[in-house]
């Protein structure tokens, strides 16, 4: 090889290096592995491991949940039973990963509580006074429960017609005269627990 040659292969290689990063991939130097060591995935196939799919008629976990509308704890849990005993060994990994998730779903539907939309008639009239005259009026508010007594004697509601009236509390007396409950309007999630 003559000095010209080399001095051209250096200067090309030079080019090669300023053109690229230092992150640019070499075959050389990155560890080149080739495509045809590396298994062709075909994502036409079904991907779904045996071991979800039924013996006898064939039905996969996830449409057995999905058909059923579970939710996701729920869900999670009959596939980790379905699969128990096909997946591995011994089946007390899968049926202990269920009984997490459905605790789960336990520790979920404890924590929700109905909410109800009421209407409270009330009767608001100041404390000692010669004429007592009275103000009525309707409030309508929300409560964590169904029960008109305890409905009548909430510290909360009778706050909020003194607060709209815009009396102190230890001022007047409120009498509740009439609870009407329209229904369940929906449902809380209260994350602390009760005291």
């Amino acid at each position: 090889m003559k000095l010209e040659q080399v001095h051209c292969l250096m200067i090309e290689k030079m080019k090669e290096k300023e053109s690229h990063s230092k992150y640019f991939y070499e075959k050389d130097r990155n560890g080149y592995v080739s495509t045809s060591t590396i298994e062709e995935i075909d994502y036409s196939k079904d991907k779904t491991p045996n071991y979800y799919i039924g013996n006898v008629y064939g039905y996969e976990a996830r449409k057995v949940v999905e058909d059923f509308d579970l939710s996701y704890n729920v869900g999670t849990a009959v596939t980790y039973l379905l699969r128990a005993k096909r997946k591995h060994s011994t089946s007390v990994d899968c049926i202990q990963k269920a009984i997490n998730h459905l605790e789960f779903e336990l520790d979920k539907i404890k924590m929700k509580k109905p909410i109800f939309r009421v209407f409270v008639s009330y009767q608001i009239k100041k404390k000692n006074a010669v004429t007592r005259r009275a103000t009525t009026g309707t409030l309508d508010t929300f409560a964590l429960t169904s029960d008109i007594e305890e409905i009548k004697n909430d510290q909360i509601i009778l706050d909020r017609i003194c607060y709209i009236n815009k009396k102190k509390h230890d001022k007047v007396d409120v009498l509740i005269t009439n609870v009407e409950i329209e229904g369940q309007y929906g449902e809380t999630i209260d994350r602390f627990d009760d005291e």
